[in-house]
Formats: structure tokens, sequence, C-alpha cells
């Protein structure tokens, strides 16, 4: 069912200048300060409701702000936290650096970088993609608490890697300037049982009967038999949140069923991973890169698959309560994104876009992450 949302009204632009404020800071963090640039964040406008199941036209998103500088390379992840009475911040995974969350502070120009989190304990999940509040913050807390969540996937050559099948949940305390493990949870031998076979995964991953948890093993298992370096779309999870009864959803790029994205309920905390709900999302045949809440609603990126082709990245919505067991959701469009889109974060009437970029050496992106502004229509 579709979901019927007013969208909010546009917006006028307001760019600021980001170099001022890394001026201002001195240049003290210098993954912050190098590769800054003049211009401010692009505004990509939608011509109508229509282009956010198309890409941006070539050329639209060409002016754009770095997010930093190396090792903030490959942005893929990030989450809004904030202490009581503080200025919120915003951090920022990068799938490439395991140890180390970026933090900006959210302000009029954009986001301002602002130092590194570092992630302490053993065992931190590797290829992070998806961060989300854990359980959700009070008005009076002291400590912030959240997840980190490995993509669970195959690399690059299509191989498997146990460091990337991790579920970590972290303790941050106000002042601190690291995060401490509070649990782990490693899918790593979980998994490589489960999507053996689909008997297996039944047995294993799921809990209970959920609608359509036959289909789920099947497509996992299958994908797991014809994974290959040409096309590796085995299990790949890319987004998290977390529902009005306080239960987690992982959110899945792949593989699909029938051409919908996967929602998957999960228990947590939990020592392994396991299944006991499934909603489906009608994406046009793309799936989750990114999923968060905006009030009463989740607000969902979309983009192809695999890392080439395919449909556009585009932003979508649905009501937070249409998320149930067995449903399928029909996100409404909202606007076109830029190509790589990888995370989000909401900027007053508009959103700022967070784009991968690619690693370099230790000083320097071979493509730097990007932010770029867009205006919701």
């Amino acid at each position: 069912m579709r979901q019927n949302v007013v969208p909010p009204a546009s917006a006028a632009a307001h760019p600021g200048i980001l170099l001022l404020s890394l001026l201002l800071l001195g240049c003290a963090i210098p993954w912050a300060c190098r590769e800054a640039q003049r211009d401010p964040p692009s505004r990509v406008t939608p011509s109508s409701q229509e282009a956010a199941r198309a890409p941006l036209a070539q050329g639209t998103a060409h002016r754009t702000q770095p997010l930093g500088a190396a090792p903030l390379c490959e942005a893929s992840a990030a989450i809004v936290v904030g202490f009581a009475g503080d200025t919120p911040q915003v951090l920022v995974a990068d799938n490439e650096v395991a140890r180390d969350l970026f933090r900006f502070e959210l302000h009029s120009q954009g986001l301002h970088p602002v130092g590194e989190l570092r992630l302490e304990g053993k065992g931190t999940p590797r290829d992070i993609e998806a961060l989300v509040a854990w359980p959700p913050p009070s008005d009076d807390a002291e400590r912030l608490d959240f997840l980190v969540i490995g993509s669970h996937s195959r690399n690059k050559r299509c191989e498997r890697k146990g460091n990337r099948q991790r579920v970590a949940h972290y303790v941050w305390h106000r002042g601190a300037d690291v995060a401490r493990l509070h649990f782990l949870q490693d899918n790593a031998d979980h998994l490589a049982l489960a999507l053996s076979s689909r008997e297996a995964c039944t047995e294993r991953l799921l809990r209970g009967a959920p609608l359509w948890g036959e289909a789920l093993c099947q497509r996992l298992v299958v994908a797991e038999e014809e994974s290959s370096p040409a096309t590796c779309e085995s299990l790949n999870i890319e987004g998290a949140l977390v529902d009005d009864q306080q239960r987690l959803w992982l959110a899945l790029r792949a593989p699909l069923l029938d051409g919908d994205a996967l929602l998957l309920r999960v228990a947590w905390p939990a020592e392994v991973l396991t299944v006991d709900a499934i909603a489906r999302l009608s994406l046009g045949g793309r799936g989750v890169r990114e999923i968060h809440r905006e009030g009463s609603e989740f607000w969902v990126v979309a983009g192809p698959v695999g890392d080439a082709g395919g449909e556009g990245f585009a932003l979508l919505r649905f009501a937070a309560q249409a998320l149930a067991d067995g449903v399928v959701l029909q996100p409404e469009p909202m606007v076109a994104l830029p190509q790589s889109t990888e995370a989000l974060v909401r900027h007053g009437r508009d959103v700022i876009a967070l784009t991968d970029g690619a690693e370099g050496d230790k000083k320097s992106c071979k493509r730097p992450a990007t932010q770029v502004l867009v205006p919701l229509p």
C-alpha cells in the first residue's frame, strides 16, 4: 500500500562557506582540513516527483564539497547523536576504517569536522555499513549507546570475510573521545552453517515462521552458491532501524526477493543473528543503501544492487507504523540523489547526501567523499 504523506515545502537556498569554519578550527584535525575547497555543498533541484525514480541529470551535482579528507575517503554510514544540552553531532563511518568514526557538527553551512571517536575493544566490525542508536537515547542521558554493523558481505574479490559479519554495541560517555565495546555478536561461523543449505538456513536463521522465511532462505543460499567476482550479490546489510516496539530491523542491499528489497527483524541482543519477521520494500529493483527514522517516517536511500549500472539513487519514505511482518511497502518517492549516496543527514527542510569516494594512500583520497545539499520538493 502506498504511503500518502504530504511532502514538506520547498526551502530557499542558504549556502555557506565551509572553508572559513575550517580556518577557524586552525586545521587541528588533519583529515578535516586537507583538500578543503571554497565551494559550499551543491544544491540538486528535482524537476518533479518523478525525478526520484531516475538518476540525476549529468552535471547536476558537479559542485560538491569534500567531506573532510584522508583517511575519510569512503563514507558508508552516518548517525545523528547528541548529549542533552550539547550541539548534535554526526558520526560518519568509512568502510575502509575499522577503529574510528569521524565526528561532525551540523551547522547552517553543513557538516563541520570536530574530531574522531575511537572504537575501543576487540572485534570491531569491518566494512561498516550501518549505524543505529540502541537503545534510543533518553533526554537526560550521560551516555549514548549505538550499534556498529558490518555489511556481512563478501569483499571486492567476492571472498567471505568473517570480520565483516559482526554487530557491535558501543557505549560513549559524555566528554570521552572513545566509545567502549559493550557487546559483540560474531556471525561468521553461524552464517557459514546457516547458508550452506535451505534446510540449515530454516533451522538456524529463522525464529518462528515469518512470512517469506523459506523464500528468504532460498534466495540467500542460492546467492551464496552463485556468488562470483562477476556477480557477487550475496547477503549485504546496508541499513538498520528501530521500530515503534523498540525492535531492531536490518535493511538489505542484496539479495532482492522478486525485485523487492528486504527488511529483516532480528533478535537483539542475541549471540547470533536470527530473523523473526520480514517486510518487503518495492524500490524498483533497487536495494537499500541507507535507512533511518525521521519523526513518524522511515526514509530510505535506494540504489543499485551492484557497484555499477542499474537504476539511479533516490530518497523515498514510508510511515513507521506501517512496518510489520509480512507487509509489502510501497514507499513514496521524494527526490533523486547523487550517485553513490551512502548516508543521509536531515538539514532543516533539506537533506545532506554523503557520497562514497575512493581510498588512496594514507595522506590523500583517490576520490574524496562529499556532502551534497539536496532540497526536498
